[in-house]
């Protein structure tokens, strides 16, 4: 009688064991399911055709607080490095360190000009968006627009992003920096390749 209860609540043990087991391996799944889902949200996942449409949707994005929406339509680093790096002063192909200090310098100026975009665009009062000129810059299989840097002197009107690149596929902002209020910036200048002296 003993050595049946024992050999019942070994198996017991066993059928719970392995329904744990079970349960832990389907949490797991839909753990990573989930995970994957959340990763799905990527740069450079979207492309919009014509500037005039990348204008209107950051702007419909940044009005809405879509921090996500508006990285979806920003260049990955495979892109920038491909069509935007080769035109600035600071390319080295052969230096990868030289690389690194580029596109790390490009994200921190893009990530504080997104930053300062939202801010801005989130005013009690309605805000004017301003519709800079761009320089164009032709390049092979598409086009970069950039906007003049911006002084202080300015109306508080706020700038969606300072550049763009069109490709056949579409068009992508290739830097939030010189978005938001003008009020903020220190210097001006001119057009200029985004992440070279940014």
């Amino acid at each position: 009688m003993r050595s049946e209860f024992f050999r019942c609540s070994g198996l017991v043990n066993v059928i719970l064991s392995v329904a744990l087991f079970a349960a832990c391996g389907s949490n797991h799944g839909s753990s990573s399911s989930s995970s994957t889902t959340a990763n799905s949200v990527q740069v450079n996942s979207q492309y919009v055709a014509g500037l005039s449409a990348l204008l209107d949707t950051v702007g419909a994005r940044a009005q809405r607080g879509d921090t996500l929406g508006l990285l979806r339509v920003q260049v990955d680093d495979v892109t920038y490095r491909a069509h935007v790096w080769p035109l600035a002063a600071t390319y080295e192909p052969a230096r990868e360190e030289v690389w690194d200090f580029v596109i790390g310098l490009h994200k921190a100026n893009s990530s504080k000009g997104l930053r300062r975009l939202l801010s801005d665009i989130d005013a009690p009062h309605p805000v004017e968006i301003e519709s800079p000129e761009f320089a164009v810059v032709e390049i092979p299989g598409g086009t970069l627009h950039m906007a003049a840097k911006r002084d202080r002197a300015r109306d508080g009107s706020v700038r969606l992003f300072g550049s763009a690149l069109c490709l056949e596929s579409g068009c992508q902002v290739v830097s939030y920096n010189q978005g938001g209020s003008g009020k903020r910036l220190d210097e001006s200048g001119a057009s200029h390749i985004p992440g070279d002296a940014e």
